[in-house]
């Protein structure tokens, strides 16, 4: 705290809630008396402390949470998105510090900067806004007073747990941001520390990872190994900006966003239940593609372009089948299936079937080939880039354009194929399949496909074992459809779209050529087709073999 030349105090009004006895600390024996009065009500009530001292308005839920840590030995808060509650527990860092002597806090989370951009970032603001000078300086991820008296932030990743357990005072504050990515031994070790008489555990973070100790902790059905917690969760529903229907406290969501969130994804959307209800959904209902999202693209026809594209998964083991799907525009055109060929026959089919779309189509032209390019397909890849023809490799492992968002480019354009069929711009309904089984299987491949969060808060599907042991062979229809509709690492957008409103509808639209930004001039005669290119089919066999002459 300051010196003496502090003295105009806050008005003191005593508070003492319903079971808390003010008590005073050694170090508070020889201070001022408004110091004094000053430390007691805010050693008493937290929420007096972080508005008055800290200058920080919370609203009810906030405070709810704060004085739940005064009361509790162990609070978990299973919340919603954007209610603040990384917020609240830098405030209640900064509380516990200041009001506690002896007092150590230590605070963490699954990733480095999950610990100094968020809740240290907080703690640091709360710090330097406060409406006293509060004495110490947070330094890198750590602010000391005394020896005996300071906060430490560190992610489960910087420390091995003889670090994280070397921490013991008689007044203890553990915080948990971002609670469901931490392990198990984590947990363990935290427990280790709640030895003192005024220890605390405060555990926060969304419902993203129902297969935590966090989710064990917040779910009435299931036991937690760490004793009795006071849970307090708090929905999107809750925030007083959306009850307000006005934005009157900044920072946390605004009044409209769990309305657009129930237009973005349905009230029985898992993202919904998870980031606007707080709940925690099990693994095997976190869908891809939501019924209602598959229901639209297989009742919608599509409009189609001037350009054909093809996604080519080629199969990688025995029982695995190399997959065509085509689509021009919105609209899916037709899916192709065979098993057990090599590298260099998959080629000249797929040679064979770009002469016979461009036959089929004289007004279109095949704008890509793009290829599954891990493992067999990065061969098919090769070849086809000799031929001239326009390929383009698909690494689904490669970082993704969004990487905060997605674990890799196999999430995003998945992401990208779900808002597309949202949208109705993902139209399958009149695409042509050879056999019925082909069809079923698409239809089958789509709706297995499952995702989950990690702890980061990135998206990632689940691993394609995974969902070989569910459908008993590879999801070789889902991979082609994706990459005939998709670009990885958002590159050249796979339809131009146009959106109207007309009464307050929002409608979309494949875009016309002429109304694609700098491809006014293009068309099919800009370019030769692959029979103009290569010449008789003879000819075009030896080119595939590798037996030409150039």
């Amino acid at each position: 705290m300051a010196g003496d030349a502090f003295v105009r105090p806050l008005p003191f009004r005593p508070i003492t809630p319903e079971g808390v006895q003010l008590k005073r600390p050694r170090f508070r024996a020889n201070v001022p008396t408004w110091k004094r009065t000053l430390l007691d009500q805010g050693n008493a009530d937290p929420c007096w402390w972080i508005e008055h001292v800290l200058g920080d308005q919370l609203w009810a839920r906030q405070k709810e949470i704060a004085q739940a840590v005064r009361d509790h030995p162990r609070v978990a808060v299973p919340a919603a998105f954007g209610v603040g509650k990384t917020f609240l527990a830098a405030r209640v860092a900064l509380w516990f510090t200041y009001n506690h002597r002896p007092a150590k806090v230590i605070t963490t989370a699954p990733t480095h900067r999950q610990v100094k951009d968020l809740l240290w970032s907080e703690l640091r603001t709360g710090h330097q806004h406060a409406r006293l000078p509060l004495g110490g300086e947070p330094i890198a991820l750590q602010l000391q007073l005394e020896a005996d008296q300071f906060a430490v932030g560190f992610s489960t990743r910087d420390y091995n747990l003889d670090y994280f357990t070397g921490y013991h005072s008689p007044n203890q504050l553990v915080i948990f941001d971002q609670a469901s990515g931490l392990a198990k031994t984590f947990w363990d070790a935290s427990e280790g520390l709640m030895t003192g008489g005024n220890a605390k555990w405060l555990a926060i973070g969304n419902t993203a990872i129902p297969d935590s100790e966090f989710a064990n902790i917040c779910m009435p059905a299931r036991k937690s190994r760490y004793g009795e917690w006071h849970v307090i969760p708090i929905t999107a529903h809750e925030s007083p900006n959306v009850i307000a229907g006005s934005d009157v406290i900044p920072g946390i969501i605004h009044h409209g966003w769990v309305a657009e969130k129930i237009k973005q994804w349905g009230e029985r959307d898992p993202f919904f239940q998870i980031f606007v209800e707080a709940k925690f959904v099990e693994s095997e209902q976190m869908v891809v593609i939501p019924q209602r999202m598959q229901d639209i693209a297989w009742s919608t026809v599509g409009d189609e372009s001037n350009e054909i594209e093809i996604g080519l998964d080629v199969a990688r083991r025995g029982t695995d089948s190399t997959v065509w799907i085509v689509r021009s525009g919105s609209r899916g055109i037709m899916c192709q299936r065979v098993s057990g060929q090599d590298t260099m026959t998959i080629v000249g089919q797929t040679v064979e079937l770009v002469r016979t779309l461009e036959k089929r189509y004289k007004k279109k032209t095949v704008a890509m080939i793009k290829v599954d390019d891990i493992g067999v397909g990065g061969g098919v890849t090769d070849r086809l880039a000799e031929l001239d023809l326009p390929v383009l490799p698909v690494n689904n492992a490669e970082a993704a354009a969004e990487p905060e968002r997605f674990a890799n480019v196999r999430a995003e354009m998945a992401f990208a194929l779900r808002e597309d069929m949202h949208a109705g711009l993902c139209g399958l309904k009149d695409m042509e399949f050879e056999t019925q089984q082909d069809c079923d299987n698409t239809e089958v491949d789509v709706r297995v496909q499952k995702y989950k969060i990690l702890s980061s808060g990135r998206i990632i599907l689940w691993d394609k074992d995974q969902i070989r042991k569910e459908l008993d062979r590879s999801p070789d229809y889902w991979d082609a459809l994706v990459m005939a509709f998709e670009y990885p690492q958002g590159g050249a957008p796979a339809i131009s779209v146009i959106t109207t409103t007309v009464d307050g509808k929002v409608s979309s639209r494949v875009a016309t050529d002429e109304e694609k930004a700098g491809d006014m001039d293009a068309g099919p005669d800009a370019e030769e087709t692959l029979e103009e290119a290569v010449g008789s089919h003879d000819a075009l066999d030896a080119f595939i073999q590798g037996d030409d002459d150039e």
